[in-house]
């Protein structure tokens, strides 16, 4: 551990100048109610979500039927599938399709409740978003339960005090001269009017760990009573490389793409790991070991989901030594961590759907509800920049050569296997594996095969001889991890 955290004694990037992140906090009646309105309605994505509701209950008793018809028409609000802005596809060719800056619903409804100075005008900042009705309803609910969080806001006081002890931290600099340290490491200049924003969240726990989450340029930070400054370094140091990594542009991005898709599959695994790891690694590591060693440790959990805690750490050494040594994340970093990653055990632990973070969905005739079954039950949902088409759409092919690295899902029936392997003019399954799975469809077992794009993404193709196999090919492909060597066989019988 100590060896590790030394790693970062001398950071070259702090010999050269750099624009340091400008950062603004806050703490807020009103963001401080909503967050907790939001969980006590179940909607927040925080880990620490459990901890409020008991808390409220003990305190002021438990809701009555009208306090749980208030959360239920709140819950339903934030949970709405609304459309929000600037989730288009910005590059028209490249490795992956890049989508543009954007916030979903969940992130703008936050974002409208840290930039409100008052009820009212977040009120005035929601109306652009929800219908009369809806807004009243939401409105409703923040009123019914303002008058019993006032009594908590009264104990909530230790987070300003908190606030201005971490105002002097900041006029200190050091964590202002890391962060732009982590901008030249992803190769943006921060912007003196692109602020980062930090709303800071009371937590009136010391048992607890706290949440944390960046919208767009807002960081959202639960504080307990007894944290200090140096508590928070490695929370606000991976929240800002968040804010720090949506400053890269869209070229950035899919060249970062073509350097991980170009190590082969890992890549795909790579992609999906890095917006989640690379900030923890930054945060909980690096920042932790320069900014306060004495915390630093590998034994400790970095973050609450093992995979990424794992991920983190495993890149942790390299990124360490690329930092101290001014190397840039794009200057051949990207391709050494996705080889480590590929020959660890998270790669052979990996599920189908951690590889298909972006990808195309493509159904056969008559398998495009069969498509939408299987995106649902393995949580395939894609991101903005993944797509979904029939087997017949004649834009298919051309998508695919504009997007070379793009992997994905076919599910077709044996007549189309054929097809489907050449949709794009080079095969993704070898002739010896299309025979095979073309064997096995003759005798009525379904088979789930294996691929790879030229361009280095993973492809899954499953092929179904008959209706009643579907399902267990739904099913078989969200049971096996990593990615199978040979064809997968479905019977439809129990085991298979």
């Amino acid at each position: 551990m100590v060896s590790a955290a030394a790693l970062l004694i001398s950071t070259g990037h702090e010999s050269q100048p750099a624009a340091r992140p400008r950062i603004e906090s806050d703490v807020s009646f009103t963001a401080n109610l909503v967050h907790w309105v939001d969980n006590l309605a179940g909607t927040s994505v925080g880990k620490t979500m459990p901890f409020y509701r008991p808390y409220w209950e003990r305190r002021f008793g438990p809701l009555t039927p009208d306090d749980q018809a208030a959360l239920d028409d709140f819950a339903r609000i934030r949970r709405a599938p609304m459309l929000s802005a600037g989730r288009d596809v910005v590059n028209q060719s490249g490795c992956l399709p890049v989508a543009a800056d954007g916030l979903v619903w969940h992130q703008v409804f936050l974002v409208e409740a840290m930039s409100a100075r008052s009820l009212d005008g977040l009120r005035e900042g929601l109306a652009s978003h929800l219908g009369a009705a809806d807004l009243d309803r939401v409105m409703g609910a923040l009123q019914r339960f303002r008058p019993r969080f006032e009594e908590v806001w009264k104990d909530l006081d230790y987070v300003r005090r908190f606030e201005a002890r971490f105002k002097r931290y900041l006029a200190a600099g050091e964590l202002p001269a890391y962060l732009a340290s982590v901008a030249g490491f992803f190769g943006v200049t921060p912007r003196d009017d692109q602020p980062m924003k930090i709303s800071f969240i009371g937590l009136p726990s010391d048992d607890e760990a706290t949440h944390a989450e960046a919208d767009g340029d807002h960081l959202l930070i639960e504080i307990r009573p007894s944290d200090t400054p140096h508590d928070q370094v490695q929370v606000v140091a991976h929240e800002a490389s968040h804010f720090l990594m949506r400053r890269m542009d869209a070229a950035r991005i899919d060249g970062l793409a073509r350097q991980a898709f170009g190590e082969g599959e890992a890549g795909a695994l790579f992609w999906r790991y890095m917006w989640e790891g690379l900030p923890t690694a930054l945060g909980q590591g690096l920042a932790e070991a320069k900014l306060t060693p004495s915390e630093f440790s590998l034994s400790h959990r970095w973050y609450h989901i093992d995979t990424i805690d794992r991920f983190a750490k495993l890149i942790y050494p390299a990124v360490a030594r690329a930092f101290a040594a001014s190397q840039r994340l794009d200057d051949g970093l990207v391709p050494s961590l996705t080889r480590t990653l590929a020959v660890s055990e998270l790669m052979s632990e990996a599920r189908p759907n951690e590889f298909l973070m972006t990808a195309f969905f493509a159904s056969g005739e008559g398998l495009g509800d069969e498509m939408d079954l299987l995106r649902r039950r393995l949580a395939l949902r894609g991101d903005a920049g993944s797509k979904s088409f029939a087997l017949d759409d004649p834009e298919a092919p051309e998508l695919l050569r504009r997007y070379a690295c793009l992997g994905g899902v076919a599910l077709v029936r044996p007549a189309d296997l054929e097809r489907v392997n050449t949709l794009e003019g080079s095969p993704w399954l070898s002739a010896e594996v299309v025979a095979q799975a073309r064997q096995q469809a003759s005798r009525g077992v379904a088979v789930i095969a294996s691929g790879r794009r030229a361009g280095g993404g993973p492809v899954f193709v499953l092929v179904a001889p008959k209706d009643s196999l579907i399902r267990p090919l739904v099913e078989a492909l969200g049971r096996f991890r990593g990615l199978p060597d040979r064809l997968i066989l479905i019977t439809g019988e129990p085991g298979s």
